[in-house]
């Protein structure tokens, strides 16, 4: 009697876990907001080229240049607390989905001011959620955001 309880026990768990938690689709919902990555150190910019950034993704540290090597890029540079930003966004995410197959790359890059990186990173994930942003974000901190140039405005957008 005990034997069968435990196996039915153990049946409904197992069911229930694969009920509840399906690879294919944790993947597809992580799939529908792009990533959040704090700026570790902005390079600074040559005349005439579009400024190098550096981050860490998985454990590895990577550069903007890698990321957007022989693509054309669309640079949006903002903030949730803006109102034109959001106002933008649903166009932005419609681009991205447009040229997704293309040699062409949206990125955001944050600056989300007088918040401390954390709660940064966590605001601007919790936005590209709500908003479904499938393009990658990067957070930069208020002392790196002058590494962009004399950014005055925000939106701004750099087509490269």
């Amino acid at each position: 009697m005990k034997k069968k309880v435990l196996i039915s026990i153990l049946t409904f768990s197992v069911l229930t876990l694969l009920v509840v938690f399906n690879p294919n689709q944790a993947q597809a919902e992580a799939s529908k907001s792009g990533k959040v990555i704090k700026i570790d150190k902005v390079i600074k910019g040559k005349y005439g080229k579009v400024v190098d950034f550096t981050y860490t993704d998985g454990g590895k540290e990577h550069s903007f240049s890698e990321l957007t090597k022989g693509k054309s890029i669309f640079l949006n540079v903002w903030g949730t607390w803006c109102g034109p930003c959001r106002r933008e966004i649903p166009e932005i995410v419609e681009i991205s989905k447009d040229l997704k197959d293309k040699d062409f790359i949206v990125v955001g890059v944050s600056y989300e001011k007088r918040l401390p990186m954390d709660q940064a990173i966590d605001r601007v994930k919790g936005f590209a959620k709500s908003n479904n942003i499938p393009y990658i974000n990067f957070v930069v901190s208020p002392e790196l955001l002058g590494g962009f140039g004399n950014i005055n405005g925000f939106p701004t957008t750099f087509i490269v």
